[in-house]
């Protein structure tokens, strides 16, 4: 079988559940896990399971190591014998957290292990982030993608729930600015927006039969509840001052 795009090397691995050599675990999962249609057949790769490994260049068939048993070929310039990794692309940075016990794409001086967190977060959040076990170790809740093993930079949003990096970037870029799991904002709040929707609202005034209609509100950011006058821009939280708020 030949190469892949994720992993720049020169071995195929075997699964230890369908016996078949593939690139890399990620291209057996693609196939024998997303784009399997028998739902009984689906599986995936337990790196740590992995036995036998191929060499490209001969097809011995030997336990992993670097290099070729038969031929001397090296299979990557790095190789983790846990988690059964060859890469020649030095680029990438990879290096084995003892933490996390996985590898992960570096450079490393870029990245601390959390023991209290369970996870591998950026050094720009070593003093700021809020510690909560395995906070990590969930499905992003964008692409659904396991956080924990991917391969994307997850970051901490301002109300402190992960998220992917690059799903982080297309919220925003969609004009998304409330966390999907606690509606929070994600971004900081700029005042003036907060008196031009005053102002908008002052401007249009509802319909007389609308006039004195209240409502019950819950804001998303204080967390209080409060009955304000009903409008169709937006409710103002009488806590807070606010219009991060959800009708209740």
């Amino acid at each position: 079988m030949s190469g892949c795009s994720h992993y720049d090397c020169s071995a195929d691995i075997q699964c230890f559940t369908c016996k078949e050599f593939f690139p890399c675990r990620l291209c057996h999962d693609q196939a024998r896990n997303e784009e399997e249609k028998d739902p009984k057949k689906r599986h995936t790769v337990n790196r740590y399971e992995i036995a036998l490994i191929k060499c490209r260049n001969c097809n011995t068939e030997q336990e992993p190591q670097g290099i070729c048993s038969n031929c001397s070929q090296n299979f990557g310039e790095y190789f983790c014998l846990i988690c059964r990794i060859f890469e020649n692309n030095n680029k990438k940075c990879i290096y084995h957290c003892e933490g996390c016990n996985i590898c992960r794409l570096g450079p490393q001086e870029n990245f601390f292990h959390c023991y209290a967190c369970e996870a591998c977060l950026a050094v720009s959040l070593k003093d700021s982030h809020k510690c909560k076990p395995g906070i990590t170790k969930v499905d992003c809740v964008i692409c659904q993608e396991n956080m924990f093993y991917s391969r994307i930079q997850s970051i901490s949003m301002k109300c402190g729930h992960y998220i992917h990096s690059k799903c982080y970037k297309e919220m925003l870029k969609n004009h998304i600015y409330t966390c999907p799991l606690c509606l929070k904002y994600v971004i900081d709040v700029d005042e003036n927006a907060i008196q031009a929707l005053d102002e908008e609202i002052k401007a249009t005034p509802m319909p007389e039969e609308l006039k004195e209609m209240k409502v019950n509100i819950l804001c998303n950011e204080c967390g209080n509840k409060s009955e304000v006058k009903f409008h169709v821009f937006g409710f103002k939280c009488a806590s807070c001052g606010g219009y991060n708020t959800s009708r209740i």
